[in-house]
């Protein structure tokens, strides 16, 4: 029995995706990036089996840091001090790392916008909810900030 069965009944649940970043501070206008997460919940499979994806972003030079945030990320930056084939997660730089996050944004609405379709939903986007702790007034913002630089 799979997370969303009760009984004989199945709950509908339209997928989504959850996000979340760690960065270089609280700054949304320059705070960097420093790992990107993701889940995409497809709405029925277990939670072990759902798509994850994690990315520690390679910046150049940090240019904008607060104290917490460093102390609190210290193992990213120990984990970037690693040889690429020591490495527990996959790096990549800002622009790949968040071309990385839209590709699995895209993969979420589409499973949205098929499930719209088998609820005889009609949406004239394929939209998809986007969720985290705190993506509506940090994660997104920074995501929007970095793609406009």
């Amino acid at each position: 029995m799979d997370r969303r069965q009760t009984g004989a009944r199945m709950k509908k649940i339209r997928p989504y995706i959850s996000i979340d970043l760690e960065t270089t501070g609280l700054d949304t206008e320059k705070s960097q990036i420093l790992q990107i997460g993701w889940v995409i919940d497809d709405g029925h499979s277990p939670l072990e089996q759902l798509e994850k994806g994690t990315v520690l972003i390679q910046n150049d030079q940090i240019s904008y840091g607060e104290n917490y945030a460093i102390g609190m990320n210290a193992w990213i930056f120990q984990e970037l001090m690693k040889k690429q084939a020591d490495r527990k997660y996959p790096t990549r730089g800002p622009q790949a790392g968040l071309c990385d996050l839209m590709l699995a944004v895209d993969k979420a609405s589409k499973l949205a916008h098929t499930f719209d379709i088998a609820q005889g939903i009609k949406r004239p986007n394929q939209r998809v909810q986007i969720a985290g702790k705190n993506v509506s007034n940090f994660d997104w913002p920074i995501i929007l900030n970095q793609l406009k630089n």
